[in-house]
């Protein structure tokens, strides 16, 4: 596989992957997102979930987002590659993770998770556009 990614990388101005290490800092962040996770899906009411999201989760998902996008572009990601990869682990986290059909979440509609999320860390609104 490794042979495979470093053949396609040779040959392409948007890497694959950057071959760099694993950024243990950030490892230990996505390792206490999905604990912090669980705990959210260990609550059995609707409400108490939702306010375990709106405190504790999503300013940790903003956290874990921030520190990914700095990574990449630590490591020599391009720009654009950066962007798009963390935007689409944040649509996947909030509207898979916490949407209607996930199992455990907040039974949130796309827009709602959004809001949650920006709500959360004060974030602005133009920024879902982006995302």
């Amino acid at each position: 596989m490794k042979r495979i990614i470093d053949a396609v990388n040779s040959n392409s101005r948007a890497p694959v992957l950057t071959g760099s290490p694993t950024n243990s800092g950030l490892q230990a962040m996505f390792d206490q997102l999905m604990a912090t996770d669980d705990q959210m899906r260990a609550i059995s009411s609707l409400e108490g979930r939702r306010a375990f999201a709106k405190k504790t989760l999503l300013p940790l998902l903003h956290e874990v987002d921030q520190a990914m996008r700095v990574n990449g572009r630590a490591n020599g990601e391009q720009e654009m590659l950066t962007d798009l990869r963390c935007d689409q682990h944040l649509r996947v986290f909030l509207v898979s993770g916490l949407g209607p059909d996930a199992t455990g979440g907040c039974d949130w509609s796309p827009s709602e998770c959004w809001n949650a999320y920006h709500a959360s860390y004060d974030g602005d609104a133009s920024e879902e556009e982006a995302a």
